[in-house]
């Protein structure tokens, strides 16, 4: 009788710790694996809103490679981009980000814009299903899932 509720207290114990969530890098776990739609960039060159147009959307998607190390990639609005990037709590650094050079008429004031954000970068927030990308307390850029 003690071996049997023993082995249910165990159980049961082990099922409780096996369901519940840690707080620690919450944060880094929701940036990660989700392909990240462009909403709202801010222009390089002003501070305009852009919004894309068309049916390139860019994106922005964060995973480990098969070395174990982040990188971001994506669509930039008409290229595909390629970027190391280090993720430490709600700071985020993006690397030098290499692309496609292929030249469209639409979608190339976003591209610019996208790009000069990653490289830009130092921040990030999660907040209503919504990725935001900071220079600052600044939002440069706006993405949803």
């Amino acid at each position: 009788m003690f071996k049997k509720l023993s082995f249910i207290i165990c159980a049961l114990a082990l099922v409780f710790f096996a369901c519940s969530s840690t707080k620690g890098g919450s944060k880094s776990v929701g940036i990660k694996g989700v392909e990240w739609k462009l909403v709202s960039i801010k222009d390089k060159n002003s501070e305009a809103q852009l919004t894309p147009k068309g049916e390139k959307i860019p994106t922005l998607k964060i995973e480990a490679d098969d070395s174990g190390t982040d990188r971001a990639s994506g669509l930039a609005g008409c290229n595909r981009y390629s970027s190391s990037l280090t993720l430490s709590g709600s700071s985020i650094k993006f690397g030098a980000a290499v692309a496609t050079r292929m030249f469209c008429i639409e979608n190339m004031d976003i591209e610019d814009a996208m790009l000069d954000a990653i490289a830009q970068t130092d921040a990030y927030a999660i907040k209503d299903g919504k990725l935001m990308l900071m220079k600052g307390s600044s939002i440069l850029a706006t993405f949803t899932k």
